[in-house]
């Protein structure tokens, strides 16, 4: 017990740590506090904030005087999902050797091959008019899209109703078929537009900062090991670090940077390649005496 008592301690890097029977109390890692509102139960590993609300479970195995790594526990999440078409207007960018490429995508310097892979396509009628199509695959098959306006339009981004973006990985699919285990972590779709061209194939989106559970379960049904989570430019440090917490609990997770650039879909081959030469380990201290937009975080 007491194993399982200490990794657990140090895997979230508790602070103003307080035991009380099979409880353990300290500060929240999910946010800043001065007094702990923080508790996790050693044995159930069922966790709860009274000040930021954040909750979940995690799953300790002890065998002798060794213990594993948490996995990601066994509570039960709604995983329905609804059958969503592309829109009837849709044209596809790539159709049996022949390109149809918006201006937007050209401009934006999408490759063949990430069209063909991905699917990409765009409607010029219809209530997604004007916009890129993006096709969401999970399991083999499609569970919905994205759309991306290519004009300047009010919203950036538009979701088909009954699309359940927190419940999928974006190119997860072809992470799991090509069986990797490692994987970089960011928080769009053009984002694994680039990296993917620019031969790290092994990329990710989790359609922005916050990572939900159906996400979690996703990663760890994957069996993904190691992450390497690169976000965007303007990332705070209580988005950043409650990330990582929470995606540490599961996997070997190390921190990239994007900068100079504003988000990884703007780097180059060489940027991404030092980026990950310089990733590294991450300590509360570090993001809060640090700023990621202008140095790399030490290890």
């Amino acid at each position: 017990m007491r194993n399982v008592r200490d990794l657990i301690i140090q895997k979230l890097d508790l602070q103003q740590v307080h035991f009380s029977g099979k409880e353990i109390r300290a500060l929240c890692p999910f946010h800043s506090e001065k007094h702990p509102s923080f508790s996790i139960n050693i044995e159930t590993g069922f966790y709860f904030c009274q000040s930021c609300k954040a909750k979940g479970k995690i799953k300790l195995y002890a065998c002798k005087d060794q213990v594993t790594l948490p996995v990601i526990g066994s509570k039960q999440v709604d995983t329905t999902i609804c059958q969503i078409d592309l829109p009837k207007e849709y044209i596809p960018c790539y159709e049996k050797s022949r390109y149809k490429i918006p201006r937007y995508l050209r401009d934006r310097l999408i490759s063949l091959k990430v069209l063909r892979q991905f699917k990409l396509g765009f409607c010029n009628t219809g209530y997604y008019k004007n916009r890129a199509i993006i096709p969401v695959f999970d399991s083999g098959k499609l569970a919905g899209f994205i759309s991306r306006s290519m004009l300047t339009q009010k919203f950036k981004y538009l979701y088909p109703r009954r699309f359940k973006k927190s419940f999928f990985v974006f190119n997860l699919d072809y992470c799991l078929k090509e069986k990797y285990d490692e994987i970089f972590l960011t928080e769009g779709v053009f984002d694994v537009f680039n990296l993917y061209q620019q031969g790290f194939e092994n990329t990710v989106a989790i359609f922005g900062k916050i990572m939900s559970e159906h996400q979690l379960l996703k990663l760890q049904q994957a069996k993904i090991k190691r992450i390497n989570l690169l976000l965007d430019l303007d990332v705070n440090v209580k988005e950043l670090y409650s990330l990582y917490v929470k995606l540490s609990l599961f996997f070997d997770v190390y921190i990239m940077s994007c900068f100079p650039c504003k988000d990884p879909g703007e780097m180059s081959v060489k940027q991404i390649e030092q980026s990950f030469l310089n990733k590294s380990k991450l300590i509360k201290v570090d993001v809060l005496k640090r700023s990621l937009t202008k140095e790399k975080v030490s290890a």
